[in-house]
């Protein structure tokens, strides 16, 4: 097991006398035949046991960013916590995966959003359910093929293929920010929405909330229903009447969501915000 006390070269240690000197010999060997680069290392990013060492957000990889299906197979991009060693992060992110695999098969979506605007107040409040049976995600370890790693200071994310089902959806999201930032895919019987979220404690968290504030985008706007009230109040001054405005808006979104993607994510330079693009079919 390569745990993250023992990651680098390896150490040969040689005896007194004649015995360095093969030893110098066969490390000189072995320094040479690092001259010439791994696959995975002269293309990073390429092939499923390719890794990619990262240092900051700015370097976030396509793959990250636009994580639609790969030749018709769904994409799960999931992120852990640097753990002891790498088995236990690749454990950790086939379980979050295969979680994914659950919610893209059926979620139910509950969403409720207030806000509240007057000429001198300012009020909002949220809240989203989403359900799906976590406990049978280990029934789908099985369909999950590993196909990406990056990892950071703070973070390991990997990127599966799901083998359980097809999708057809496909984007194109480049440049950094990508531009769903902005303006979502247009994909002929499909729904996108955006997500946005504040730093969290760590990159899972933080991509947790902006995933559900992305899908529950995605529930307003197939199930959503909006009411919408204004109140003019007559408020006594002493001098002159004044009129206050008090606006209450509430939107509800409330069904299931079938072949639920997260087709990318992004994240600003300073960390500060989280992103997600969320996916779905029109129901």
């Amino acid at each position: 097991m390569l745990t993250r006390a023992n990651r680098g070269f390896p150490v040969y240690w040689a005896g007194k006398g004649r015995g360095i000197v093969p030893a110098l010999l066969f490390l000189a060997f072995l320094l040479s035949c690092r001259s010439a680069p791994s696959p995975a290392e002269d293309a990073p990013g390429e092939g499923p046991d390719a890794v990619e060492e990262l240092s900051d957000a700015s370097l976030l990889p396509s793959w990250i960013i636009d994580s639609s299906p790969v030749n018709g197979r769904p994409v799960f991009v999931v992120f852990t916590g640097n753990l002891y060693s790498d088995d236990d992060e690749m454990e950790a992110a086939l379980m979050a995966a295969a979680g994914e695999a659950v919610r893209y098969l059926g979620a139910y979506v509950n969403a409720k959003e207030l806000s509240q605007e007057g000429n001198t107040t300012l009020g909002y409040a949220s809240d989203i359910r989403i359900d799906y049976p976590e406990e049978r995600a280990a029934d789908y370890k099985d369909m999950l093929e590993l196909d990406r790693v990056a990892r950071y200071k703070s973070a390991t994310i990997a990127r599966f293929l799901f083998t359980g089902k097809s999708s057809s959806l496909q984007i194109f999201s480049g440049g950094k920010p990508p531009s769903w930032i902005v303006s979502p895919p247009a994909v002929e019987g499909y729904v996108f929405a955006v997500g946005a979220a504040k730093s969290h404690s760590t990159w899972e968290k933080s991509f947790e909330a902006s995933d559900e504030k992305a899908i529950a985008q995605l529930a307003y706007a197939l199930f959503g229903k909006v009411g919408n009230q204004k109140n003019l109040l007559d408020r006594e001054s002493s001098s002159t009447g004044s009129t206050y405005s008090l606006e209450t808006v509430y939107m509800r979104g409330e069904g299931i969501l079938r072949e639920l993607l997260i087709a990318g994510r992004w994240v600003d330079e300073g960390e500060t915000l989280f992103y997600s693009l969320a996916a779905a079919p029109l129901q």
